[in-house]
């Protein structure tokens, strides 16, 4: 991963771990001092956690042209 050996080689006293998991069980880590932070998909309000958006993407569906409902 290009962006985590960036973060090794410019900030070579912070450790990062990377862990996949649902938001909730992310928000749980949070609030249990297991994580210092987290990117989640989507914003779930959680007392105790402070969230911002990071970015805003924009996603498209890419399909063959015979699935567009036309008969064959």
């Amino acid at each position: 991963m290009p962006l985590l050996q960036t973060v090794r080689n410019e900030l070579p006293e912070v450790m990062v771990y990377l862990q996949e998991s649902s938001g909730t069980i992310l928000n749980d880590k949070l609030l249990s001092g297991q994580l210092d932070m987290a990117v989640l998909y989507e914003r779930s309000p959680v007392a105790g956690i402070i969230s911002q958006p990071l970015l805003k993407e924009d996603l498209y569906l890419v399909r063959y042209p015979r699935l567009s409902g036309a008969k064959r």
